[in-house]
């Protein structure tokens, strides 16, 4: 297959990007209000659960797939070998996962209670399996999976609307979403199969792609850990209603986070290229796509702590504002684990340090542990966003310590003083603002349009390089 040009594939991935992003918030609101927080409490406790299976069913697969994939994606014979031999490790892998979610299942009383719920979500484990999506990764199929994306994701909206329209539909609310990220898979794997040939491989052959396998998938283990950690425990220790706060509280910190790590991800093969080709240009690529996070986290987290309140009601209603304090936490540790994000896949994967990759976030999953153990029996959803703050501080100071060791990187500190204090002025200009007791709505759209400009000014006025260098861009296209 022919390779699509860099810049298209940049900009496919930012609109799938942008979709993942836009279709959560037209849904999101209409099932906190239809729900409830008992509700979305049951839904989300579900999914939380069941995510450690469908990690146990994916294993390290897809990464470990794609770095070796590629090499073979020339000689078809070879890919096809390789592709077989994945394929069966995900089939046994899956079936694996389905055996450990019934053992769970008959021995964890608090599981048995969701059983439906779970099992309904869990037939992502197998249509993840089938699904193949790192084969359309290597073959660089970003028009398919933007288009299919497209697709289910509005199939999902149509249905969510024609169904979910009770309090009691929480199970027609997982079955729509179970549709829609299963229809993903079957879709993959018909579009797949007429691509290359899949069939079962037995023999000794599959055993030497364990080792790099199990090393990806602690990693990924450990991350899941203590980012499904929390709404897990909430669940386990105050039932469902803490558990639809914390959702609501988390929502926006879920989709800004997703939205800053994908430059990262666009810029990760760039990244690669120059470590290794111009190391004074990876230092300053680096160096700019660290300002570009920081610029965009940093007035995000003000912003959301200023119109928590305001943000609550939008998403969920006002009987959602006692997750309002776990709104605000959640939203400085925004800055932290995007920007942990950037060290670990824009430096240490780069230099191939996995390892030290994994000991930051096992560190991560024992303090998340630990501390939401602690926190949550005390402070309830708050405590949750408490622990995720002070693991996203630990596990990011630990990046950037390995990072700054191998890639040797140096970052603007005078940048974020400068992004920090442009930010002090949002305080004034909000509250003014919110003053004038408008719908909330409306009071946050004033005072984003009101902010952002005057965020801008005020990194020009203080010759902040970030703005600076983006101006000098946008001058340069110009021309």
């Amino acid at each position: 297959m022919k390779k699509k040009p860099m810049s298209i594939n940049v900009i496919l991935n930012g609109i799938r990007t942008l979709l993942s992003l836009l279709f959560p918030l037209i849904t999101f609101p209409y099932i906190t209000r239809v729900l409830s927080p008992e509700g979305v409490g049951q839904a989300n406790f579900s999914n939380s659960i069941i995510n450690y299976f469908i990690l146990l069913g994916g294993l390290g697969i897809t990464a470990y797939a794609i770095r070796e994939g590629a090499k073979k994606s020339e000689q078809s014979k070879e890919f096809e070998r390789f592709a077989g031999e994945i394929w069966t490790i995900s089939l046994l892998a899956a079936a694996f996962a389905y055996v450990s979610l019934f053992v769970a299942l008959g021995f964890v009383p608090k599981l048995y209670e969701y059983r439906l719920l779970i099992g309904i979500y869990s037939v992502q484990i197998l249509t993840n399996a089938i699904g193949m999506e790192w084969i359309l990764n290597v073959y660089e199929e970003y028009r398919y999976v933007t288009i299919r994306s497209f697709l289910f994701q509005l199939l999902s909206l149509i249905l969510l609307f024609l169904f979910v329209k009770k309090a009691e539909d929480v199970y027609l609310y997982v079955t729509v979403q179970t549709i829609s990220a299963s229809g993903i898979g079957i879709a993959n794997y018909v579009y797949v199969r007429k691509r290359v040939r899949l069939r079962l491989i037995r023999g000794k052959e599959l055993l030497r792609h364990m080792p790099p396998i199990l090393l990806i998938f602690s990693t990924t283990l450990a991350t899941t850990v203590y980012v499904n950690l929390d709404t897990s425990m909430l669940g386990f220790i105050w039932g469902d209603e803490q558990v639809g706060y914390y959702t609501v509280a988390a929502k926006l910190y879920n989709i800004v986070k997703a939205l800053i790590n994908s430059i990262v991800t666009v810029y990760a093969v760039r990244l690669s290229s120059l470590y290794y080709r111009e190391r004074k240009e990876y230092d300053q690529t680096f160096r700019e796509i660290y300002q570009i996070i920081t610029g965009l986290a940093i007035p995000m987290a003000v912003g959301g702590y200023l119109l928590c309140e305001e943000i609550i009601v939008l998403l969920g209603g006002e009987i959602y504002l006692p997750a309002s304090e776990s709104m605000i936490l959640l939203m400085f540790s925004l800055i932290f684990a995007t920007v942990g994000n950037l060290f670990g896949a824009g430096a240490l994967l780069i230099v191939k340090k996995e390892s030290n990759m994994f000991t930051a976030t096992l560190l991560g999953a024992v303090i998340n542990t630990l501390l939401n153990y602690i926190l949550i029996h005390e402070m309830k959803c708050t405590g949750a966003a408490l622990a995720t703050l002070i693991t996203e501080i630990a596990v990011c100071s630990l990046l950037f310590w390995r990072a700054k060791k191998w890639a040797k990187i140096a970052l603007p500190w005078k940048h974020i003083w400068k992004a920090a204090a442009a930010c002090t002025l949002f305080v004034p200009l909000i509250r003014g603002i919110q003053g004038w007791e408008l719908h909330c709505g409306m009071t946050v759209a004033l005072c984003i349009f009101a902010c952002v400009p005057l965020y801008v000014l005020l990194l020009l006025l203080l010759k902040d390089e970030f703005i600076l260098n983006i101006l000098e861009g946008l001058k340069r296209r110009k021309k």
